[in-house]
């Protein structure tokens, strides 16, 4: 599609491509595991809940309570 080693300008070969610029250069970054299994449960939720709105949904969400107070006990609203 874009040749670099063309005499035509990268520039002038995305404007006849209609492609922007910036797309050429783009570099897709690898997705961690952490990110993908956020993304997962998130779609899990959405689907047993379709009524629920991100700020319904954020508590279910968040890593377990233990990790943030020392008794471990699970605040109000944390469960959908």
């Amino acid at each position: 599609m874009i040749d670099r080693s063309h005499d035509l300008p990268v520039t002038r070969q995305a404007t006849l491509l209609s492609v922007s610029r910036g797309s050429i250069y783009y570099k897709p970054r690898v997705v961690s595991v952490a990110d993908l299994s956020v993304m997962r449960r998130i779609d899990e939720l959405h689907l047993d809940h379709p009524f629920a709105g991100s700020r319904m949904l954020l508590p279910a969400v968040r890593p377990p309570p233990s990790i943030y107070s020392a008794t471990g006990g699970t605040p109000e609203g944390w469960d959908l």
